[in-house]
C-alpha cells in the first residue's frame, strides 16, 4: 500500500536534487502538452470545432431570413398606406386616383421584390463560397491539430513520463523526453490513440464514466516510458490492474494539490511553473513507481527497453533482476 505523505515527500526530494531540468520538462509538459492528463484534449478540440461549423451554416440562414423578413414587411406596410391615402380621396377624383395609384403601385411593388430577390441572390453568390471556404479551413486546422497531438505531443508525454521515472532516483537529463520517438514509435503512437478516443468515447457517453476510464488508463504513457516493447493490449491491461482499487485514492492525491494551484493563481501562475507544477509530476511518477515496484523500491530500471523489468510481488516487493543495487 502506498501513502499520499511518502509520494509527495519523494516528489519533493526529486524535484530538489534536479531542480532546473525538472522545471523546464515540468513545463513543456504543462504548456506545451497540456498537463499531461490525457482526456483526449485534441479529440474534445475537434468536436467543439466541428459542432461550430455545423451551427454557422443554420445561424447565417436565419438571419438572412430575417432580414428578407423585414424588407418585405416594410414593403407591404408602404403598399397599404398607399392604399388607405388613395382612398380618403372625393368620389369622382377618388376613382381616378384609386386606379391610377394601383396601375402605378403595382409596377413599383414588382420592382422592389424582383430587387430584394436580386440583391438576396448577389448576397448568397459572394458569401456562400467564404463560408465554404472557411469551414474547409477550420476542417483543415482540426485535423491539423488531432495530427500534432497524436504524432507529436503524446510520444512526448512519453519521453517526459521516463524524465521524471529516472528522475525519482537519479539525476535525469532532458534528453530523455525524445526517447518516446525512438522506441517502438509507431506502437507507442497506436496506444495512446485509442487512449485518447476510449476515455473520449465514454465522456460523450457521460461525465462520470470518462473520468473514471481516464484514471483506469493514467498509466499507460509511464508504463511505455518505462518499457517500450509493450503492446496496446498490455498496456491498458496493466494500467488496469495497477490502477485497480487505486482509482479514488489517486483522485484525492489530486485534489491534495488544490491548495497549491490557488497558491499559483495569486502569484498569476508563477509559483506553478517554478515549484507547483515540478513537484506534481514528481509525485505523479512516484505514483507509478509505487504501484509498479512497491514502495520500498529503491532504483528504477536503467534501460528498461533493452531489458524489459519484471513486476515484482505486490505483497512483498523486491527489487526485480537487473536493477541497479
Amino acid at each position: 500500500m502506498w501513502e499520499r505523505s511518502e509520494l509527495k515527500e519523494k516528489g519533493k526530494a526529486s524535484l530538489r536534487a534536479n531542480y532546473w531540468k525538472t522545471v523546464l520538462v515540468a513545463l513543456v509538459v504543462t504548456f506545451v502538452i497540456g498537463g499531461g492528463a490525457g482526456g483526449a484534449s485534441a479529440f474534445s478540440s475537434a468536436a467543439s470545432g466541428m459542432a461550430a461549423l455545423m451551427g454557422l451554416g443554420p445561424a447565417a440562414s436565419t438571419s438572412e431570413q430575417h432580414y428578407e423578413l423585414e424588407e418585405s414587411t416594410e414593403a407591404e406596410h408602404g403598399h397599404e398606406e398607399g392604399t388607405d391615402s388613395a382612398a380618403g380621396r372625393n368620389d369622382a377624383s377618388a376613382s381616378a386616383g384609386r386606379d391610377s395609384g394601383i396601375a402605378s403601385s403595382t409596377p413599383v411593388a414588382e420592382r422592389q421584390d424582383a430587387g430584394e430577390e436580386l440583391g438576396s441572390a448577389q448576397m448568397a453568390a459572394v458569401f456562400l463560397p467564404l463560408v465554404i471556404l472557411f469551414c474547409l479551413f477550420m476542417l483543415l486546422v482540426v485535423v491539423a491539430i488531432i495530427a500534432l497531438d497524436i504524432l507529436v505531443l503524446q510520444p512526448l508525454l512519453v519521453g517526459t513520463s521516463r524524465f521524471f521515472l529516472r528522475n525519482l532516483n537519479q539525476r535525469a537529463e532532458v534528453g530523455e523526453c525524445g526517447r518516446g520517438f525512438d522506441r517502438n514509435y509507431a506502437e507507442n503512437v497506436k496506444t495512446l490513440f485509442f487512449r485518447e478516443l476510449y476515455v473520449l468515447l465514454w465522456s460523450l457517453l457521460l461525465v462520470v464514466p470518462g473520468i473514471v476510464k481516464s484514471y483506469e488508463y493514467r498509466m499507460i504513457p509511464y508504463l511505455l516510458a518505462d518499457d517500450p516493447k509493450l503492446t496496446r493490449e498490455e498496456a491498458f491491461a496493466q494500467s488496469k490492474a495497477l490502477m485497480d482499487g487505486n482509482k479514488w485514492k489517486a483522485f484525492v492525491l489530486d485534489l491534495s494539490f488544490l491548495g497549491w494551484d490557488l497558491l499559483s493563481l495569486a502569484t498569476l501562475g508563477i509559483l506553478d511553473v517554478f515549484y507547483v507544477a515540478p513537484y506534481r509530476q514528481m509525485t505523479y511518477a512516484a505514483l507509478y513507481e509505487a504501484l509498479r515496484y512497491g514502495s520500498d523500491s529503491r532504483v528504477l530500471p536503467v534501460a528498461s527497453d533493452e531489458a524489459a523489468p519484471v513486476a515484482p510481488d505486490q505483497s512483498s516487493p523486491v527489487a526485480p533482476e537487473g536493477l541497479q543495487g
